[in-house]
């Protein structure tokens, strides 16, 4: 564990970093942005001494603080209400991506950061909206919608989100810092950066609708 910070060393439930031949190092990028493997998780459950991932969620995260209830989100969209959904709030700009909401978050549903990170001051949230993950647009996770598109035989739509992402890829624009000194890979609706992290795997993942929209041709 010589890499491990000392805040991540005494950690109750850090087998993996201990028992597992390559450790736990939050410092490497893929141990921070990739899922742990079914035996890899399993080994851990094995060396805490927990059956299952429920089980040691119950051991560790106290009752008072978790919901009992699923949420109440409503009845899921359509792919053409939600286009549509996105032209009533004013959205287009698909050389951005997408964002991930298209209404603020509320104060108490989001974490921490700082409204420049997304975290409301006010309680509707809209003094935080449209920075980082309250109401961003990226190119994380738009290859779902995209391919869903395709798939239900909407390609004039999937292209529309398509084409613009692919020329912002080649033109650089998910890539580096803004004049802000913010990454590119998150940003306002008007185009301002807002990120933090840089572009990540997750927004690769986007050029895979590539392929979806070949498949969808044949």
């Amino acid at each position: 564990m010589n890499h491990v910070p000392t805040d991540f060393r005494n950690v109750k439930y850090r087998g993996a970093a201990t028992a597992d031949e390559t450790p736990f190092d939050p410092l490497q990028f893929r141990h921070r942005h990739l899922g742990p493997s079914s035996d890899e998780v399993g080994r851990m459950l094995q060396f805490v001494g927990a059956p299952t991932l429920d089980t040691l969620i119950d051991e560790t995260i106290p009752g008072d603080i978790r919901q009992a209830q699923p949420l109440d989100l409503g009845p899921a969209l359509s792919e053409p209400e939600l286009l549509a959904k996105m032209r009533e709030v004013g959205y287009g700009r698909f050389d951005l991506g997408l964002p991930g909401n298209l209404i603020p978050v509320r104060k108490e549903d989001y974490g921490v950061g700082g409204v420049e990170g997304g975290e409301p001051e006010r309680e509707d949230g809209s003094d935080a909206f449209q920075n980082y993950e309250n109401g961003g647009a990226t190119a994380c996770f738009v290859y779902y919608t995209i391919t869903a598109l395709y798939q239900l035989g909407r390609r004039e739509e999937g292209d529309r989100i398509l084409f613009p992402i692919l020329q912002a890829y080649e033109e650089g624009g998910f890539q580096g810092l803004g004049p802000n000194g913010k990454t590119k890979d998150w940003k306002r609706w008007d185009g301002t950066p807002k990120g933090y992290a840089g572009l990540l795997v997750d927004g690769y993942m986007t050029l895979l609708a590539v392929e979806s929209r070949e498949a969808a041709r044949r």
